[in-house]
């Protein structure tokens, strides 16, 4: 078997060995320099060939979490604008809701409770009068000077008519409502208390008569604040149901005066009938209603200022 022609020393890798197509286990041993140098190009070519496999890794492993991230960031912009409309349509329905609940807390406080309730207190000196008139702590209030005190119901009621007008020019409805229902709220309070104080005073009662009357002429403040808190479609309703549960109050005052609190202490049944409804309203229709009375006299009084120096501007100017 004929060897093969040792090939050129330039095509060698090694300048000390030559390639040839003998075999291994006749090829001689290869010298110390050219052991050493053969050893060092394997180790090179391992750690360029690690090199390159590390680069590689971590090449495809930044590309999975960049594409990791931008799938997250699709997912959620998907989401979000499939999510958009519903979070929008819940929050509109949220905000209907509370819409729908401040319509009915008004419609019960202003309409209800300080505008329907009104009946007692134009029905319910008709049967009060009658136990106060039968009380012997009470001598100078009988039935002959109690005609006196309604009377002064009605005169009251002139009187505030007159006085509306200017009211209206330093406070806004809100306030004279919440002022009119506090007002009614101490008539009630004074008419159980004063008289036994008094002795049955018939200028004292009298007197609180007529400022009952001075605070029911309200009742038309009332009714244009409750239509300007309705919405524009429920207004009409609005006064209607208030006239309705008016007929009804009225009925539930006579019923009740004549037949289950006929025997009740007639201190008890003006409380029950004044007091407890203006209350009520107050609290439902105005949670800052004892902040808003507060606030009263200093809004009078800036009020009154600003007239006056508007008048003296005008003065001067003519």
């Amino acid at each position: 078997m004929a060897l093969a022609a040792p090939a050129p020393a330039a095509l060698s890798p090694f300048p000390g060995v030559t390639a040839s197509n003998t075999p291994y286990w006749l090829k001689p041993r290869l010298s110390g320099n050219g052991h050493r140098e053969f050893v060092q190009v394997s180790k090179a070519t391992k750690a360029t060939t690690t090199k390159n496999a590390a680069a590689s890794g971590l090449g495809l492993a930044l590309a999975g979490l960049v594409g990791g991230a931008m799938r997250r960031m699709g997912a959620r912009s998907r989401c979000k604008a499939r999510c958009a409309p519903m979070q929008t349509l819940t929050q509109t329905k949220q905000v209907k809701k509370m819409k729908k609940f401040q319509m009915l807390r008004d419609f019960l406080g202003i309409g209800v409770l300080l505008g329907s309730f009104q009946a007692a207190w134009h029905i319910l000196p008709v049967f009060l009068d009658l136990k106060i008139a039968a009380d012997p702590s009470l001598p100078m209030l009988t039935e002959s000077t109690l005609p006196v005190a309604k009377t002064a119901i009605f005169t009251g009621w002139l009187a505030g008519s007159v006085c509306l007008r200017h009211a209206m020019n330093i406070f806004s409805k809100e306030e004279l409502v919440v002022a009119s229902a506090s007002g009614l709220l101490l008539v009630a309070l004074a008419t159980v208390i004063l008289p036994h104080l008094t002795g049955g005073s018939l200028m004292v009662f009298t007197m609180l008569r007529f400022v009952y009357g001075i605070l029911m002429n309200i009742a038309t403040v009332q009714i244009v604040l409750l239509q300007m808190k309705m919405p524009a479609d429920r207004r009409h309703q609005a006064v209607v149901w208030k006239n309705v549960f008016y007929s009804i109050v009225s009925i539930l005052v006579a019923f009740a005066c004549g037949g289950p609190t006929l025997n009740l202490d007639w201190r008890l049944e003006a409380l029950l009938w004044y007091a407890l409804p203006p209350l009520l309203g107050l609290c439902v229709s105005f949670p800052n209603w004892w902040k808003t009375l507060r606030s009263l006299p200093s809004i009078a009084k800036h009020k009154l200022q600003t007239s006056k120096r508007s008048k003296a501007y005008t003065g001067r100017d003519e």
